[in-house]
């Protein structure tokens, strides 16, 4: 996430608000459970609240739903992160699904996707019971010592038994996240955790890079000297090493960090990436609407839950923190997201940005002659893991032609 707090930092920041009730019809909505029963190393996520007021995050789930109210059309994707959701249980993440649906409506062939640890007494089946459709596993690895390091409260068995669980509960899509870029790991042995999570029901994988966040346990621990970051060629190999594993068994990368066959790709994620509008409710979500201002708004809840309760409670827009974003920043954006897919180039969202595709034509050519991309203008794995170097490159020669 650091690019895109690049690209936000380029925006203008406002004290506008935004209404309870923004008019706006996305049909993606995220919701963020600030709960855990404890915290790994490495996590930068608001999280952490105090256990007993879960029900007092539901009330408000339940009123920040209300007030957003009616939008043209039920909502098709919903994804319920965090944080830690099955620490609401099965009862209370229903009533986060019955919440919405009473508010807006959820289409009958919606995606719903909700994240998951091994281990933690929910059952997949009670989740599937109450409405979800699509489960996210933290697995993280399949290694005892590195799951210790990373304060992960499972081991490799919990992991692979709790997916084995999701398939067999009937859900749709059965996705697992690893952590890569861990120094001194065999790219060989990431792609066997890679597909043992395939080989125990998992058809999706989202793979991240670990990174060291400012105040965390495993940032103090690397400026101790204590833990060694992995170099860029190793966070590399392992990536490759991944990535062909898992198109040997029919998962390739449809964006840097996801792979899965083509009918199993996670819609809601893809709303972000086509930066389309979303809607967050809970403390610490995040919104965008494509359609407010010039080049459009995104806002940020504060990450405070009991200022947030308060708010949504009397119907009042919580605390926020709102981005009217620039056209430059935009472009950075579409030229970022682009970057990280195997997608065609942006033409149309670039052009009504004010970019010529003319000027965009010599610069393509040179990141084809280099590898990055394909003859037809997709990025190439090479050029998806350049990603954000390639975006800003083009940035830089792109936008002084719209200024």
């Amino acid at each position: 996430m650091a690019d895109l707090e690049t690209v936000s930092e380029m925006r203008n920041p406002t004290a506008d608000s935004v209404s309870a009730s923004s008019p706006f019809s996305a049909r993606s909505a995220y919701v963020h459970v600030p709960f855990c029963r404890s915290r790994c190393r490495y996590c930068a996520f608001y999280s952490g609240e105090p256990l007993d007021l879960r029900d007092t995050y539901l009330r408000g789930v339940e009123s920040e739903a209300r007030a957003w109210g009616a939008g043209s059309g039920a909502l098709d994707t919903v994804y319920v992160g965090g944080g830690t959701p099955p620490t609401l249980g099965a009862a209370g993440l229903g009533r986060i699904v019955d919440a919405l649906a009473r508010a807006r409506g959820i289409a009958r062939d919606a995606e719903l996707t909700v994240e998951v640890n091994p281990g933690q007494g929910v059952r997949p089946a009670d989740l599937r019971v109450v409405g979800f459709t699509r489960i996210s596993v933290g697995v993280q690895t399949l290694d005892e010592g590195w799951l210790a390091r990373l304060g992960r409260g499972h081991g490799p068995d919990a992991a692979l038994a709790c997916l084995e669980a999701c398939r067999r509960a009937g859900f749709a899509t059965v996705s697992a996240d690893l952590i890569l870029g861990l120094p001194g790991l065999d790219p060989a042995a990431a792609a066997d955790w890679a597909e043992g999570c395939v080989g125990a029901g998992a058809d999706h994988l989202s793979v991240y890079l670990l990174e060291i966040h400012p105040g965390t346990p495993l940032a103090l621990d690397a400026a101790a000297g204590r833990f060694r970051p992995a170099s860029a060629g190793e966070a590399v190999a392992q990536w490759e090493a991944v990535a062909e594993r898992l198109e040997l068994l029919g998962l390739a990368a449809y964006e840097v960090s996801n792979f899965a066959p083509p009918g199993v790709r996670c819609r809601h994620n893809q709303r972000y990436w086509d930066q389309e509008a979303h809607r967050g409710l809970g403390p610490g979500a995040h919104s965008f609407d494509p359609g407010a201002g010039p080049w459009g708004t995104r806002w940020e809840n504060r990450p405070d839950l009991l200022a947030w309760v308060r708010a949504a409670a009397a119907g009042r827009a919580p605390p926020r923190r709102v981005d009217r974003r620039t056209r430059d920043g935009a472009v950075l954006e579409t030229l970022f997201l682009w970057a990280r897919r195997p997608v065609p180039w942006p033409t149309a969202a670039l052009e009504a940005l004010g970019v010529d595709a003319a000027r965009a034509k010599p610069l393509l050519a040179c990141l084809e002659a280099a590898g990055d991309l394909t003859p037809s203008g997709r990025p190439t794995a090479q050029g998806m893991l350049r990603a954000d170097g390639i975006a800003r490159w083009l940035w830089e020669r792109l936008v002084s032609g719209i200024r």
